[in-house]
């Protein structure tokens, strides 16, 4: 991950010489080794989605923190990571940036909850852009799938199968994956292939042996 990234960012947004500690302490949750999927790879593929969609949607710096700190807190087997990530980013930026700011960032972080569709502009911004991965190529797309099935490894192939299925379901049941017309003319088609695909393909037993 870019450290003079984020440090510029932190400071446009009010921070100060406080960044470089707080950034230190990101990336030592993004290196857990308990993670396969939710490292700092993500994070910079979803920086890097991000930067493409700006040409067209516009620089958003809440959108832009908000990634960076979506993922932060991962508690294997836990349900509240999402909230538990808005609430780390609340304790780490409550001292130094704007209160408004910081509640901002900290909705935007819990609308990839995935629970239900958005009308918030900068939730629909962050959500589209952590499901961009969805429109990759199948390959790409199905290895990712691989390493949220390394990173459940507490869970036996008939749970991990479950989830995988409610979530996709869900997707599906929304009027498209993406909120944004810029998503959704770049990644819907794709994305939608790839669900479908891997819902066939989850039906097949020894699939992770």
């Amino acid at each position: 991950m870019d450290g003079d990234r984020f440090h510029d960012l932190w400071g446009r947004l009010g921070g100060g010489s406080e960044a470089d500690r707080i950034f230190q302490a990101l990336s030592e949750r993004y290196d857990e080794p308990h993670r396969y999927y939710h490292t700092a790879d993500h994070i910079v593929y979803c920086l890097s989605s991000y930067d493409r969609a700006t040409g067209t949607m516009g620089q958003n710096d809440v959108v832009e923190m908000a990634l960076w700190f979506h993922d932060a807190i991962l508690e294997i087997g836990s349900a509240e990571n999402e909230q538990l990530s808005a609430d780390w980013f609340v304790e780490l930026a409550g001292s130094y940036l704007p209160r408004e700011l910081v509640t901002e960032v900290s909705q935007a972080i819990l609308a990839t909850r995935y629970q239900e569709v958005t009308r918030e502009v900068d939730a629909q911004f962050v959500m589209d852009v952590d499901l961009s991965g969805f429109g990759q190529p199948w390959k790409a797309f199905f290895a990712d799938t691989c390493l949220l099935r390394q990173e459940a490894s507490h869970l036996d192939d008939a749970r991990f199968r479950a989830g995988q299925e409610l979530f996709l379901e869900r997707l599906l049941s929304w009027p498209g994956v993406f909120h944004t017309q810029y998503f959704q003319d770049q990644y819907e088609t794709n994305a939608q292939e790839n669900i479908h695909q891997l819902l066939e393909k989850l039906k097949q037993p020894d699939l992770w042996v």
